[in-house]
C-alpha cells in the first residue's frame, strides 16, 4: 500500500502524537487537528485519504464531524476512536452512513495499522471503480453520439434515436466481454433467450416482453466497471469481500440507462434481489416486478450452466433452481423455467 495522507482529529495532543507515531512507520503523511473546525479546513486544502477522529470532543463530536466529511468529501474514508461509554454512538454513526469503522480505546497499534491499511485499500478500490465507471460513461457517450448521427441520416424519430442509444450500450458490452471476459461473451444473449422463453410461457404482455429482452441485454453492463479478475469469476465462488464489490454492479448498470425508462430501470435494478429479502440489494418481495423476477432466475440459471456445467449435470442444476423456488426465486418463474429449459 502506497503512503497516503491521514488526518488525525483529537483535542488531546498526546493522543494525536501516539497515533502519529504508530502510523508514520508505514510512511503515511500525517496531519493533525484538535477540533472539527480545524479538521474541515485541512480537508479543504489537502488531498486526505482517511480521517481518524475521536468521538468525544468539545463542540462538534466525532460522529457529526465525519458525517460532514461524508457530505463534503465523498471519497475520504472515515474512522472514529471511541471509549466503551461512547460505543452506542459510534455504532449509530456507522449505521447512519457517516463512519466506515470504529476502534476502541485503548487501541492496539498492530490492529490500528491493519485497520488503516484495509481502509486505504478500500478507498483506492472505490476510486479505481469510479474511474472505470467514468470511462464507461465516456465510451457510452461516444458510441451513442455515433449511433444518433447514423440514425438521423435515416430518420428523425425519437424511437430510432432511443434504440440507437441502447444499441451503443449493447455493442460496448459485447466488445468489453470479448476482450476482458471471453467466457461471458455470449452470456447476455443466453440470458435474454431464456428470459424471453419464460415470459412467453407465462403469457407476459408483448410490450413488457420487449422491455424485458432489452433489460436482459443491458443488465450486466455495470460488471465492466469492476476489476477484471472479479468479473471472470462465478458469483458462487466469490469471497465475502469480493461479493461486497460485485454487489454494486446492478446499481452501476442502472446508472448507465436512461432514468426516464422506468420499467427498464426497475427490471435491471432488481434482477439480483430475492423474494426472501436477501440478494443485492435487499428489498421487500412486493417491490420486485415480474420482469426482475424472471431476469433473476434466467441470469442465475445461465451463470450456473456457464461456470458449473462441467461439474453439475442438468439434473443437478434443475434441483438447485427448484431448491431456490419460493425463497430466492418466484415459484411460478422457476416452474416456467423448468418447462422451457430444464425438461
Amino acid at each position: 500500500m502506497n503512503p497516503s495522507t491521514v488526518l488525525i482529529v483529537d483535542d488531546e495532543k498526546n493522543i494525536r502524537s501516539s497515533l502519529q507515531r504508530a502510523l508514520v512507520i508505514d510512511g503515511h503523511h500525517i496531519l493533525q487537528a484538535e477540533n472539527a473546525e480545524e479538521a474541515l479546513e485541512l480537508l479543504d486544502c489537502n488531498e486526505v485519504k482517511l480521517v481518524i477522529s475521536d468521538m468525544r470532543m468539545p463542540g462538534m463530536d466525532g460522529a457529526d464531524l465525519l458525517k460532514k466529511v461524508a457530505e463534503r468529501h465523498k471519497g475520504v474514508r472515515r474512522m472514529v476512536l471511541t471509549g466503551y461509554g461512547d460505543l452506542p454512538r459510534a455504532i449509530a454513526a456507522i449505521n447512519e452512513g457517516g463512519v466506515h469503522r470504529y476502534l476502541t480505546k485503548p487501541w492496539d497499534n498492530d490492529e490500528l495499522r491493519k485497520a488503516i491499511t484495509e481502509e486505504l485499500k478500500a478507498e483506492k478500490n472505490e476510486r479505481d471503480q469510479e474511474n472505470r465507471i467514468d470511462g464507461l460513461r465516456i465510451n457510452i457517450l461516444q458510441l451513442s453520439e455515433k449511433m444518433k448521427t447514423a440514425a438521423n441520416l435515416l430518420s428523425g424519430t425519437t424511437e430510432i434515436l432511443k434504440h440507437s442509444q441502447y444499441n451503443g450500450l449493447i455493442g460496448l458490452q459485447l466488445t468489453l466481454a470479448e476482450f476482458q471476459t471471453p467466457l461471458k461473451a455470449e452470456l447476455a444473449g443466453r440470458v435474454q433467450k431464456t428470459a424471453e422463453r419464460i415470459a412467453i410461457d407465462m403469457q407476459m404482455d408483448p410490450d413488457a416482453r420487449e422491455i424485458l429482452k432489452l433489460a436482459a441485454m443491458l443488465h450486466r453492463i455495470g460488471e465492466y466497471a469492476l476489476p477484471v479478475e472479479l468479473v471472470r469469476k462465478c458469483w458462487r465462488d466469490m469471497t465475502d469481500s469480493e461479493l461486497s464489490t460485485y454487489h454494486t454492479y446492478p446499481e452501476i448498470s442502472t446508472s448507465l440507462v436512461d432514468s426516464a425508462d422506468c420499467e427498464l430501470v426497475d427490471i435491471i435494478s432488481t434482477h439480483r434481489r430475492y423474494l426472501n429479502g436477501q440478494g443485492f440489494p435487499s428489498v421487500g418481495t412486493d417491490e420486485i416486478p415480474l420482469g426482475g423476477r424472471i431476469l433473476c432466475a434466467a441470469t442465475e440459471y445461465e451463470e450456473t450452466k456457464l461456470f458449473k456445467g462441467h461439474q453439475m449435470d442438468p439434473g443437478a442444476i434443475r434441483e438447485l433452481m427448484l431448491a431456490g423456488a419460493g425463497g430466492r426465486y418466484d415459484e411460478k418463474v422457476v416452474a416456467s423455467l423448468c418447462r422451457v429449459q430444464l425438461t
